[in-house]
């Protein structure tokens, strides 16, 4: 194993170019030119801030049993000796199996890089294996060559699969900033041959990818100038996400003098380990990281928390308001999106924005970040279709001009497109939150007793609250904190008659 510094001017964003399988540090990123990709990545001023390492791990016919988890120890080893891990920003540059090695190394090391914004810009990389390592696997076995094992398919592959899983579960469900780009590969290295790895396996994680014109999974990885798409997807890559993660909202949470509680009404970063992640949550947060969503749902499904839970995970700039407290129940959104900015930014508020107005401070504000405008608690009855209306203008607007913010909505009621506003399928995807099942109601209310031991309260008792939440977690939550309070001087059958009082139900 070795790995040098290409550049080294400052410490704040560090490229580590991580090579495939049979390859090195130089081969596998050298065009025919000449041209050395992580070399072109220091000399280009665009990157003249980003230090630049170039990592090598052993690799080759001969490499026996030494697998991606040997590679993955190298990397921390290297990391620690080298100083890649005193950078705030980390972005992992990775051909084919060195895409494997970084999500290991990230995954086996999740809690020494917390607080830092990871990225892996993946090219060719089988995250979920390669037919072709299927085809050779007889010669793996006899070889025991354990890089060429780790890529064959998952189907047939169980430490690949569980590599997988645990990746998606740190993506969706740690504090741990992770952002990514992926590349794939145009057709087969000769006529005979297919691609090496497909979209299915190259395409799993993030957003937005990119197949790269006329690439091979060879050529991929070697760019011959600044002008080439990969590196200059690299480069625009790196200038998004550059620098440590930045979250704004209107009324911050004191989270040093705060403590963590188990009834919390909306979920905020320092009540994380009560959280309960939902089945569903995968499918949204792919919605959410897709593009702007509207996210509709009955009153106590949870739909501010997931939106709040996802913007925490991926630390993502944001502002956030909530438009039915204002004046009109949200009948100037536009108003009260340059108000809520004007707080945050300690600037005057304008008596009468306009949507371009609006759209030219949202943009002033993110400056070249990638953000979110969070709008919640949006009235969309049939009577009042303004702040639809608005939003929809102030998200054509944004789209004209810039595509790093994204629009995240929630209502009640589920939109509906009419001649008024036809663009709205144009902008948002459209997800209704349904309310949860008795078990994910059954699991909170036992994590909340585990929290708080002081409740007293029968097994039957337990599950009485959970058939009477009928799907609504903030029920749940509404009876065990009365519980709390009341301990068993009052009745669970008032308790429960007092929650559907207050809520409606």
């Amino acid at each position: 194993m070795q790995g040098h510094w290409v550049s080294r001017p400052e410490k704040t964003v560090c490229l580590v170019f991580i090579h495939g399988i049979l390859s090195d540090a130089i081969k596998c990123w050298t065009h025919k030119s000449g041209t050395h990709w992580p070399t072109l990545a220091a000399t280009d001023p665009s990157l003249a801030d980003v230090s630049v390492y170039n990592f090598s791990f052993e690799t080759g016919i001969a490499t026996g049993d030494y697998g991606i988890g040997d590679a993955a120890d190298a990397l921390k080893e290297l990391a620690g000796l080298d100083g890649i891990i005193e950078f705030p920003t980390i972005i992992f540059v990775c051909h084919s199996l060195g895409g494997i090695v970084a999500r290991r190394f990230v995954v086996d090391n999740a809690i020494a890089l917390s607080g830092k914004k990871i990225g892996l810009f993946l090219l060719g990389s089988p995250s979920r294996g390669s037919r072709w390592a299927n085809l050779i696997a007889p010669a793996a076995r006899i070889f025991r060559h354990e890089q060429a094992r780790i890529l064959q398919l998952t189907a047939t592959n169980t430490r690949l699969a569980d590599l997988d899983k645990s990746f998606r579960n740190l993506i969706h469900t740690s504090a741990l900033a992770i952002v990514g780009k992926e590349l794939l590969e145009d057709r087969g290295l000769n006529w005979l041959m297919g691609r090496i790895v497909e979209p299915d396996s190259a395409a799993l994680y993030f957003p937005d990818s990119f197949k790269v014109p006329g690439s091979d999974h060879s050529s991929i990885s070697k760019p011959d100038n600044v002008s080439a798409i990969q590196h200059r997807l690299l480069s625009k890559f790196v200038r998004l996400h550059a620098g440590p993660p930045r979250v704004i909202t209107r009324e911050a949470p004191d989270l040093v003098k705060k403590k963590a509680d188990p009834l919390f009404e909306i979920y905020t970063a320092i009540n994380a380990r009560y959280y309960i992640e939902r089945g569903v949550e995968t499918e949204i947060f792919q919605f959410f990281d897709g593009g702007s969503t509207w996210i509709s749902g009955r009153s106590g499904t949870g739909k501010t928390s997931l939106v709040r839970r996802w913007l925490d995970v991926r630390q993502i700039m944001h502002l956030e308001l909530a438009l039915t407290s204002t004046s009109g129940g949200g009948g100037n959104a536009i108003k009260e999106i340059a108000d809520t900015l004007a707080i945050n930014s300690n600037s005057p508020a304008d008596a009468d924005p306009t949507t371009s107005k609006v759209v030219d401070l949202l943009i002033k504000y993110a400056a070249n970040n990638p953000f979110v405008l969070f709008v919640d608690e949006v009235g969309i009855e049939s009577n009042s279709q303004d702040a639809l209306r608005q939003i929809i203008g102030l998200l054509d607007g944004l789209k004209r001009k810039t595509a790093n913010i994204r629009v995240i909505v929630c209502s009640i009621n589920q939109p509906v497109a009419t001649a008024g506003n036809h663009k709205f399928y144009d902008f948002f995807s459209n997800y209704s939150v349904n309310r949860w099942d008795d078990e994910e109601i059954s699991i909170l209310v036992h994590k909340i007793f585990a929290a708080l031991p002081e409740i007293k309260i029968s097994n039957e008792g337990r599950e009485h609250i959970v058939r009477e939440s009928k799907g609504n977690p903030r029920f749940a939550k509404a009876v065990l904190r009365d519980l709390k309070i009341y301990g068993s001087s009052r009745s669970l059958d008032k308790l429960i008659d007092a929650a559907k009082q207050q809520l409606g139900e």
